[in-house]
């Protein structure tokens, strides 16, 4: 394996942060990329500040030359893409098509990290499998529509791509922004929890399990295929709610509003069979972990 390189964008953020530090602990060469630095620097790792806006395909294809691109540069939550629309634009849109040339230059096998949020439109509630056919309209935020557009673009250029619809991403870090940090989060600082529907539900997925299904699209050039990535169960906000109390032993105070839930259900049943793969961290793991992660953060 170690022979292998592996070239990740965005190596800076939170998935990427861990997913440099992963690859490289089971021996893969791997390339950062990203314009911001790492919080903390790997031995080991190649970190490149570079702004993909700002380098030239020829010398983005130099870098990628003998590597797996994975492609996670993006600004990654609606909110964020509401308020810098053309930055949005830029690095979901431009950036993407860049990749890609660079990619085909020298051959590259490109894996694009894409999103559930592709389905935000699809109101039934049936399980989301990967040949829905999607539709763009006013109704979607800027950032699925970024999204959707980005894995257009592969499809339509990329000679060696897999796309991957990641579920919703959760894991220790300082500044919440999934459901599940927020609720365990605030429930800690006791601020209280406001929610729109207790029923409201997704399959979450924590970020080492992300960075370990990655991992093994890897060691597999299997061209052309998108696939649902993301946990093997359908948690409600509810449920969540009730892991928490268990964890830290006392009730949450928690408000509802009461409003239509929300679900989305994207099934990964094809990645773990393609793969023979599923993810590690249950939902209630995942929660105690937040738990002393915000128990560790309040002491410093």
């Amino acid at each position: 394996k170690s022979t292998e390189q592996v070239v990740v964008t965005g190596g800076s953020g939170f998935v990427g942060s861990r997913l440099v530090r992963h690859l490289s602990s089971i021996g893969y060469k791997v390339v950062s990329i990203d314009m911001n630095p790492p919080s903390e620097k790997v031995h080991g790792i190649s970190y490149q500040r570079i702004h993909l806006l700002e380098v030239s395909v020829d010398a983005l294809a130099k870098l990628f030359e003998g590597s797996t691109v994975v492609h996670l540069a993006a600004l990654s939550s609606s909110e964020t893409c509401e308020n810098n629309p053309l930055a949005a634009l830029e690095l979901n849109i431009i950036s993407t098509y860049k990749i890609i040339q660079a990619c085909n230059k020298v051959n590259s096998h490109l894996i694009f990290a894409s999103t559930e949020w592709v389905y935000m439109n699809i109101t039934d509630r049936s399980e989301l499998s990967e040949n829905l056919a999607l539709e763009m309209n006013k109704k979607l935020n800027l950032y699925s529509m970024s999204k959707m557009f980005g894995e257009t673009l592969i499809e339509k250029y990329s000679q060696s791509f897999v796309i991957l619809r990641f579920g919703i991403i959760y894991g220790e870090r300082k500044q919440p922004q999934s459901a599940v940090e927020s609720i365990v989060y605030n429930s800690f600082n006791n601020h209280g929890v406001e929610i729109g529907s207790l029923l409201t539900s997704r399959r979450f997925i924590h970020v080492d399990d992300i960075c370990s299904g990655i991992e093994k699209t890897l060691g597999r050039k299997k061209t052309s295929q998108i696939y649902n990535l993301s946990g093997n169960e359908l948690v409600s906000l509810q449920r969540i709610i009730e892991l928490t109390e268990a964890g830290l032993r006392e009730p949450i105070k928690t408000h509802s509003q009461n409003l239509e839930p929300s679900i989305r259900d994207p099934i990964s049943t094809i990645f773990y069979k393609d793969f023979d793969w599923e993810p590690k961290i249950s939902i209630n793991e995942g929660i105690q972990r937040l738990i002393s992660f915000y128990g560790q953060l309040g002491k410093e």
